[in-house]
């Protein structure tokens, strides 16, 4: 049954559930709560399938679909890695039994991430099946200052995630990049989406908001993850600050090391939600959005620097190019310096032009197209 595809005339209401072990904060869970509310409002029955063992139960990004919890009762181990690695365990087998008992008549199982595509393959459920894959997964369990005693759990995450892209789902990836990546193969792609509504222009008004008289505001996303490369990214501001000292850098969410850290040029906003994200984006006078792995992947930083209208120096990720941004090509300081100082000297007209250019291209990303896509791809053509 995995690889069947399900037909659905048209003005028939699909039912959708998607399984998760709690939701997160990370920009997956951002097109799911979108991807849900979308389909919900196109009629469809969509229900978010939670296990309570990780306690995040309540979506970060708010949607509009279901929410069944499955509460989490009968743990053994209260701390500690043998803890986590039973909650893992549990809660994947509490997903894949609840799958074949209330979801047994189902049209479609939506896996969203590496573990929980085996509860979607391993059920008995009469559903079709379906893997949306958002980045290359092992990625995140290799280099992670993780505790000796809980090193064993995360190379078996790693090893669990490799796997999960040999299971007979039927798999869509959110970039042409993973069609044929690592152990990746895929045939279809549906990209990410973006809320217009939020992530738009600013007015005369509201670009003023935030800036510093003298100072020329460069934003970005502050990452703790080492192979986000924001370390990277202040090493290269700091260089292009010797020769330009009107710019000033300002963070979300995170600051960079203390090594690094310097007060007079630097500032961490705390965005709280889409909204004030967005306006994050609108108080700078650029953005950049870097990053050192799965170069050539969608990029939740460069769409919504795109889609408000701020001129973009970016890593070679997904929708930027040449035309709309100012493209690094690789992780040095040095090069993410010179591109800093390349769009510091570009004419006013080539900086109007590439903004037009990103406005076009952000407008290919609406949600409700995207949602579209992806529900194509649930039935027969």
């Amino acid at each position: 049954m995995a690889n069947e595809l399900l037909s659905f005339p048209i003005g028939i209401t699909v039912r959708i559930v998607i399984p998760l072990l709690g939701f997160g904060r990370a920009g997956g869970f951002r097109v799911l709560s979108q991807l849900a509310t979308s389909w919900h409002r196109a009629g469809h029955h969509v229900t978010f399938l939670v296990d309570a063992a990780e306690g995040n139960t309540v979506p970060y990004f708010p949607t509009e679909a279901s929410i069944c919890i499955i509460e989490n009762r009968g743990a053994w181990l209260k701390q500690g890695s043998l803890a986590k690695v039973e909650r893992v365990i549990r809660g994947l087998t509490r997903l894949g039994r609840t799958l074949s008992n209330l979801y047994r008549d189902w049209d479609v199982i939506l896996a969203s991430r590496d573990l929980t595509a085996y509860p979607v393959r391993f059920n008995s459920s009469n559903a079709s099946r379906f893997y949306y894959i958002q980045a290359y997964e092992p990625d995140f369990y290799l280099g992670r200052g993780v505790p000796s005693g809980q090193r064993i759990f995360e190379y078996g995450l790693g090893w669990l995630s490799r796997w999960s892209y040999k299971l007979n789902l039927n798999r869509v990836v959110n970039s042409p990049l993973y069609m044929n990546y690592e152990e990746i193969s895929a045939t279809k792609w549906v990209p990410p989406g973006i809320d217009q509504t939020l992530f738009c222009p600013a007015g005369r008004e509201g670009r003023r908001e935030g800036r510093r008289e003298g100072r020329f505001v460069v934003g970005c996303i502050g990452r703790k993850e080492s192979v986000k490369g924001t370390s990277a990214l202040v090493e290269g501001f700091l260089l292009a600050r010797l020769q330009d000292p009107s710019l000033c850098l300002r963070l979300a969410f995170n600051a960079p090391s203390a090594t690094l850290w310097d007060p007079l040029c630097m500032e961490v906003v705390l965005p709280g939600n889409d909204h004030e994200l967005a306006e994050f984006y609108k108080s700078c006078d650029a953005f950049i959005a870097f990053g050192t792995h799965q170069h050539g992947a969608f990029h939740y930083p460069t769409m919504e620097a795109l889609a408000c209208g701020v001129p973009l120096i970016s890593s070679p990720y997904l929708p930027a190019n040449d035309d709309n941004a100012w493209v690094i090509r690789t992780s040095s300081p040095i090069d993410i310096a010179d591109k800093i100082l390349e769009f510091r000297r570009a004419s006013k007209a080539a900086i109007t032009a590439r903004i037009k250019n990103g406005l076009d291209c952000a407008r290919d990303f609406a949600w409700n197209r995207v949602a579209q896509q992806m529900c194509e791809l649930f039935q027969t053509r």
